[in-house]
């Protein structure tokens, strides 16, 4: 990559099949979830600040499994993974299964600055509150889309998965940085962490 190459966004709303009734939708939130980030980069921002700042604004969408938006287990709640890493330092942050913070993405992102890399369930909603992150109710994150995928799920009608969102970006000093973020599967137990908090997976 030459310096004439950067800096650089891409932003992704996760694989899946979309209905065409929510396609415009789906990709004006990519476009300004990139655009977010890209003025951040242009105004001399890094790349992680780029990254976690477009995810959040996925993790605002409801058109997105992240966030608002997230899959319902099935117990009808919201268990949220995100991450963060950047190449300069191979720094991480990771939280799994988490329920009241608005932005997992900005929770991974501070457990960058903790000695752990990977922070779960209460533990990880402890730190939120302890660096005064917002937090939400149950209610805000759950959407009329999403509870009729989990009565799919029961009525045992297959339903697609639709995934994780993610941002990778580079800036004007080189420095790659990565942000993902899930509400994981339709009718998953609770207490799953996939793959997406696992830095490597």
């Amino acid at each position: 990559m030459g310096t004439a190459d950067i800096p650089v966004i891409v932003v992704h709303g996760g694989a899946g099949t979309i209905a065409p009734e929510r396609r415009a939708r789906v990709r004006e939130g990519c476009l300004g979830a990139a655009r977010l980030g890209w003025e951040i980069l242009r105004s001399g921002g890094d790349a992680l600040s780029a990254v976690v700042e477009a995810v959040a604004a996925l993790e605002d969408d409801p058109e997105f499994n992240a966030g608002r938006g997230s899959a319902l287990t099935r117990a009808g709640t919201v268990e949220m993974d995100a991450a963060v890493m950047q190449g300069c330092d191979r720094g991480a942050g990771a939280v799994g299964c988490v329920g009241t913070v608005r932005n997992p993405v900005r929770l991974a992102r501070a457990v960058m600055d903790t000695e752990h890399v990977l922070l779960v369930a209460d533990g990880a909603d402890a730190l939120a509150r302890e660096v005064g992150l917002e937090t939400a109710s149950t209610e805000y994150f759950v959407t009329e889309r999403q509870r009729r995928r989990l009565e799919e799920y029961f009525r045992g009608r297959t339903v697609p998965h639709t995934g994780t969102v993610g941002a990778v970006a580079a800036d004007a000093l080189g420095c790659v940085a990565a942000a993902t973020s899930t509400g994981g599967r339709v009718g998953q137990r609770p207490g799953r962490v996939g793959d997406t908090p696992i830095p490597g997976a």
